[in-house]
């Protein structure tokens, strides 16, 4: 009997080693391994009446792959296990995936051993929403031989496991020796405190050391005012209309003739593509490191991410998880999103920081001096405005020397050579220039207006003043990667790739910014020009000169942009069909200490 069995799974190995090895992209696939190995349940599950394991995936629901092996779990300690020969690997990549049928939130994890060590240890959380395929990180072994792989399950019992399609890919063609790829994304940062975009306190040198290095765009504005839809468009390289997240559903309905919103936002879509999917599918190592609730994955963001942390709200610690990370990927491509979260209220920066910039000890503080609503009710006394902004000044400052620590981190592992640097944020921070405190609430420039610094291989150093829209970030990282462009992308890579090399796009660019989060009330703008219309629901649009804000007396452009945004709005309105992000009692406290107390459960 096992004679016949291990014939069968060669018969079966055979098969699978004979299909087509297209796969739905450009590079070749060559399937991994020589036999496959099963351990002694699943073998007689090989030999019982119901036939051979190996199945075709679509008789699952599982697309993304053609055929793969069931994983009985093993019923006492909710786990299975399975061995792979593997021929030379001859320097290509290891793809492995794991298949899920269930209908609900299931957590495993899954260890892979080569030759009896550990190579790979990673979560996998899988969504209610049916089938799925979850991808393991990339492996690049040095040598063939026996790999193991072990799932576990830690929440949730999923109805069946499949080990799918290990196959080796070729490695990365990366652009300019390029072989990892870091973005630096620093929450709720004007793009007025750095020295590089001119101030004057010395808040940023090592931003700005980044910035002598790398290209710096002047007039780099978000494409909307708050968190969740802002990294959406960062991920995605869509508007918030057109990628769906963050979205008030019913104000955006009713906009431009009503006001009436709930405070529940939508999720990113499923089938919307995003950054780190595009670079885990052509081999590179996927992290993310975040510290805000509203990246999550409940809210999508994460998807295309081999592995993430949400870390303390403290840059060190952000740091410290995304340094350790990369110190591991020394035989890998990779693409690093970190996320820091300081200059977000409340402001708190450490001592040394405080006492530097506010003159205070943070341990002094008066609670009340951070009471939101009453801030966003009434403009304070010009000697606690002071304050405010000094302690959010301190905290740009820590969290630009913990990006420092970062950077020298890297240099001194020699990790630095061939990585892309990128510098972004979300939005800006008001500090009632127009009336108004926070962020969320307005379109306006100190809001929308965000530092955007790339420092890349072959990419020589430079400014550019042109207007740009930091959605146009994702599309350039991939451009210089040499990687294809998201699906369905409305930004544009900010740089060329020509015969003479790389050369920067010095053209200004439209940029269209929504979907507020406070004051049931929805308002847009369109940026042309040397003008932007700003158009807020139940209101009459309003036409303002870039960036002063000054009235413009000109009707013809007024009613050239408010018909192109309403032609944009009835074009994109309901096309990312999503539903709500979901939050527990849990996260909307997590919320409220953020400052957000105008968000509860619907």
């Amino acid at each position: 009997m096992r004679t016949a069995s291990t014939r069968l799974i060669a018969a079966c190995a055979a098969l699978f080693a004979s299909l087509p090895s297209s796969c739905g992209r450009e590079d070749a696939v060559v399937h991994a391994f020589q036999s496959v190995t099963l351990n002694p349940a699943l073998e007689e599950g090989v030999r019982s009446a119901s036939g051979p394991l190996w199945k075709r995936a679509g008789s699952y629901s599982l697309s993304e792959t053609r055929l793969a092996v069931q994983l009985d779990f093993d019923p006492q300690h909710g786990r299975a296990q399975t061995s792979l020969r593997l021929d030379e690997p001859r320097g290509r990549i290891l793809k492995l995936h794991i298949g899920v049928e269930s209908e609900q939130e299931v957590h495993l994890r899954a260890r892979v051993h080569l030759a009896g060590g550990l190579v790979a240890e990673h979560t996998l959380v899988h969504e209610p929403t049916g089938p799925a395929w979850l991808r393991l990180p990339a492996l690049r072994p040095s040598r063939g031989g026996d790999l193991a792989v072990e799932v576990e399950a830690l929440r949730g019992f999923p109805r069946a496991v499949f080990l799918a399609e290990p196959v080796w890919r070729e490695p990365v063609q990366s652009g300019d020796e390029v072989r990892g790829v870091l973005v630096v994304s620093i929450d709720t940062l004007r793009a007025d405190r750095l020295g590089a975009l001119g101030n004057q306190r010395g808040l940023t040198p090592n931003l700005d050391a980044l910035a002598a290095r790398g290209v710096v765009w002047e007039r780099a504005l978000s494409n909307a005012p708050w968190t969740l839809p802002s990294y959406a468009s960062l991920f995605t390289a869509r508007t918030p209309l057109a990628h769906g997240a963050g979205l008030s559903l019913d104000c955006q309905a009713g906009w431009p003739d009503a006001g009436d919103s709930t405070a529940n936002h939508s999720a990113l879509p499923s089938d919307v593509p995003t950054l780190a999917e595009r670079f885990r599918a052509a081999g590179y190592a996927t992290a993310g490191f975040h510290a805000s609730p509203f990246l999550e994955p409940r809210t999508g963001l994460l998807r295309g991410f081999d592995y993430w942390v949400r870390h303390a709200v403290r840059a060190d610690a952000g740091v410290d998880q995304a340094l350790a990370w990369i110190r591991g990927q020394k035989d890998r491509h990779w693409f690093a999103f970190l996320h820091l979260m300081d200059p977000h209220l409340p402001y708190a920066p450490p001592d040394t920081w405080a006492r530097r910039f506010a003159g205070v000890s943070t341990s002094d503080l008066d609670p009340a001096l951070f009471d939101i609503d009453a801030l966003r009710r009434a403009e304070p006394d010009p000697e606690r405005r002071k304050l405010l902004e000094d302690l959010y000044d301190a905290e740009v400052a820590w969290t630009d020397a913990q990006v420092g620590r970062l950077l020298e981190g890297l240099r001194e592992a020699g990790l630095a050579e061939g990585v892309v640097v990128a510098l972004h944020s979300d939005h800006g921070e008001e500090f009632w220039e127009h009336g108004g405190y926070e962020h969320g609430h307005a379109l306006v420039e100190e809001v929308l207006r965000v530092p955007l610094i790339v420092a890349a291989p072959g990419l020589e150093p430079g400014r550019v003043p042109a207007r740009v829209r930091s959605m146009d970030l994702g599309p350039t990282l991939l451009e210089l990667c040499r990687l294809p462009a998201l699906p369905g992308a409305e930004g544009a890579s900010l740089v060329l790739r020509t015969d003479a090399g790389l050369r920067l796009e010095s053209e200004a660019r439209i940029v269209d910014a929504e979907a507020l989060l406070y004051g049931n009330i929805e308002e847009k703008a369109r940026y042309r020009d040397a003008a932007r219309l700003v158009w807020r629901a139940t209101q009459a649009p309003r036409l303002v000169a870039d960036p002063s804000g000054a009235p413009l007396d000109d009707a013809a452009l007024r009613e050239t942009l408010r018909t192109q945004m309403l032609e944009r709005v009835r074009g994109l309105r309901g096309r990312a069909s999503t539903g709500v992000v979901q939050h527990d009692e849990a996260a909307l406290e997590d919320l409220r200490g953020l400052g957000y107390t105008g968000i509860e459960p619907r």
